[in-house]
């Protein structure tokens, strides 16, 4: 995130960086800070910031500028080392904001390189979507979640980067205003179109960032919409063995129902209490009878009671 090019000292020391014109020269401090990613090992969430600092002091009387470069990343610190040396010995322009060109050219190019990574994990990602039947098994919501959020991260990087050039731009336009002789200043004149180039390079990354983002959140709702459908589908064939087996006990229990009154009929007159004599047309019943009953009735009414009882606690 480039947090720099505010005017207020109080407001820019808290965001990172400020120019500040003065009738001797210009004092500015900028801070550029890159998201990088890595794609081997199936992104395991390998990824390292890198920070660029920028401390410049330009003089007006002596168009001398005084350039302090503070990277993370040693080849960054080559290209921008060797471009602002190559621009020295052409003559140092009268613009104060004449290092920046060279900075803003590689740092622009460093946050493009990380757009075209998410770029193309969102096409890695769309391409699996082809398949859908290949989702469940393999979804790895875990990886698209990093996905994601180092986009949204790229997209609040480059929301800053927008406003910070586009503050560079206006100025670079107040000083051309001031500047005497500016308007036959070729050299000030091709900075100042730099930097409206720059403009609208950041702004068409930032775009593509927020676009390729919408796109991992799609593939997120997607899989998570093809993964539901499936389990809907396995709890609809749950429930039609549920409802089968249903049908059967009822069967079951249809045919116990049937068969209970003559085996209950059968087992009681199996008993002693009942005697068949020799002749088929007479038969005794015992006088203890009444004994089967005063067993059969207290424990058929306990058992009930205990059911009963049992409901009543579960609710």
């Amino acid at each position: 995130m480039v947090r720099t090019l505010i005017v207020e000292r109080s407001t820019c020391t808290k965001l990172g960086g400020f120019i500040l014109l003065t009738v001797s020269g210009a004092d500015t401090w900028f801070k550029g800070i890159i998201h990088h990613f890595d794609l081997t090992q199936n992104f395991r969430d390998i990824h390292h910031w890198a920070d660029d600092l920028l401390f410049t002091r330009w003089e007006r009387a002596s168009n001398k500028t005084q350039i302090l470069f503070i990277a993370s990343d040693a080849p960054s610190v080559q290209r921008i080392i060797a471009d602002i040396l190559c621009n020295i010995r052409k003559g140092l322009p009268n613009d104060p904001l004449w290092p920046y060109i060279m900075v803003l050219d590689d740092y622009l190019n460093l946050q493009h390189e990380a757009t075209m990574v998410i770029c193309h994990l969102a096409e890695l990602e769309e391409g699996r979507a082809e398949h859908p039947r290949q989702l469940k098994p393999e979804t790895d919501y875990a990886r698209l979640h990093k996905i994601a959020r180092h986009a949204g991260t790229l997209v609040e990087l480059l929301d800053v980067n927008v406003m910070t050039v586009d503050y560079m731009v206006r100025y670079h336009n107040d000083f051309m205003k001031k500047c005497p002789g500016s308007e036959t200043d070729v050299t000030l004149r091709m900075h100042h179109e730099q930097f409206i180039d720059f403009t609208a390079f950041i702004y068409g990354i930032r775009c593509r960032c927020v676009s390729y983002k919408d796109r991992i959140r799609n593939e997120i709702q997607l899989a998570f919409n093809i993964v539901s459908q499936d389990d809907a589908r396995a709890s609809v064939a749950i429930a039609k063995a549920t409802k089968s087996d249903s049908q059967a006990m009822k069967a079951i229990s249809f045919i116990a129902l049937v068969f209970l009154p003559p085996t209950y009929i059968a087992a009681v007159f199996s008993t002693t209490f009942f005697q068949f004599g020799t002749d088929s047309k007479s038969w005794e019943v015992s006088e203890k009878v009444w004994v089967y009953w005063a067993f059969v009735i207290p424990v058929t009414l306990a058992s009930v009671m205990l059911w009963y009882t049992r409901i009543l606690r579960d609710r």
